[in-house]
């Protein structure tokens, strides 16, 4: 089991398994006798002193895991090197003055390569890590940035993006084959486009936007390649023909889909509903008895001054 759980089974050795707090807390502790002087190399096997590391791990079934490693101090016997004390490390347990596994660490990189820092700490956070936005970015930031190709990928995107909106704005290059970025460049004028395509030589497809820029720079830079638009502006080109061509047929839709008007011609008097005829009728009522004390008023010479 103990094999299962460590990072690295051959040089680790798990003491106790333990629940702190909610948390699982396991007590580990190197086993290598001796160990290598950062500094000049040299192997020591006397042990100066004790010391604790607190690491966090990937989660265990929903919960947060924890490492306590006791490291070692080792006393260096190479009397020229100028570290006299230094300690041991286990590079597969976790990288030097860090306080999460490497694995972990190595999950969160991926985690905002592929969903950016604010989701990643919400998926962290699902499956029991506790990570702010802010620290799944830094581990992002540490990782060392993969070198560039020294030749252009087969299927190649071009576009620009922002360094500071509406003011400065870059070109970026993306191998469309894996969805990486391989290259940035400072601006999107053609001449740095033209001349990073002639240094990358090896394209056969480029994806671009409809920049005449891009396209200039293209047909310079990389005249074997063919070039195309990409999605995004292959469906805006067919939504504008579809708007363009269905203004040209509007009454032609219209009469097709529209219903037809109601006809206006004379069916006969319409039934009023119960309650609104015997509204009218009470009215009328009404308005008769009026009429008929107003006759009789008149009758008795009222209308007289």
């Amino acid at each position: 089991m103990a094999h299962a759980l460590l990072p690295d089974p051959d040089a680790l050795v798990l003491d106790t398994i333990a629940v702190q707090a909610g948390r699982i807390v396991f007590q580990i502790r190197p086993v290598a006798p001796t160990a290598i002087c950062s500094k000049c190399g040299c192997c020591s096997d006397r042990v100066h002193s004790y010391y604790q590391r607190t690491l966090q791990d990937l989660p265990w079934q929903g919960n947060a895991v924890r490492f306590l490693c006791t490291v070692r101090r080792f006393f260096c016997d190479n009397g020229d090197c100028p570290r006299k004390i230094f300690a041991e490390r286990v590079e597969k347990l976790a990288r030097r003055y860090q306080r999460k596994t490497a694995r972990l660490e190595d999950l969160l990189q991926q985690l905002v390569w592929r969903v950016g820092a604010e989701a990643a700490a919400g998926i962290a956070q699902l499956i029991g890590l506790s990570v702010s936005p802010d620290a799944a970015l830094y581990q992002f930031r540490k990782a060392e940035a993969p070198e560039a190709p020294s030749n252009c990928p087969e299927v190649l995107g071009i576009d620009d993006f922002a360094f500071r909106k509406g003011q400065t704005y870059g070109t970026i290059l993306i191998d469309l084959t894996t969805r990486t970025p391989i290259d940035l460049l400072p601006d999107r004028e053609k001449t740095t486009v033209e001349n990073w395509l002639k240094e990358h030589p090896g394209a056969k497809i480029i994806s671009r936007d409809r920049s005449a820029v891009y396209a200039d720079a293209i047909r310079a830079g990389a005249p074997e390649a063919t070039p195309v638009a990409d999605r995004f502006h292959l469906l805006k080109n067919l939504m504008e023909t579809l708007q363009a061509q269905i203004g040209k047929e509007s009454k032609t839709i219209r009469e097709v889909l529209l219903p037809k008007v109601a006809s206006f011609e004379d069916e006969g008097p319409v039934q009023k509903p119960h309650r609104a005829q015997r509204a009218s009728m009470e009215s009328r009522q009404r308005r008769f008895e009026l009429w008929q004390k107003v006759r009789e008023l008149h009758g008795q010479g009222y209308f007289k001054k």
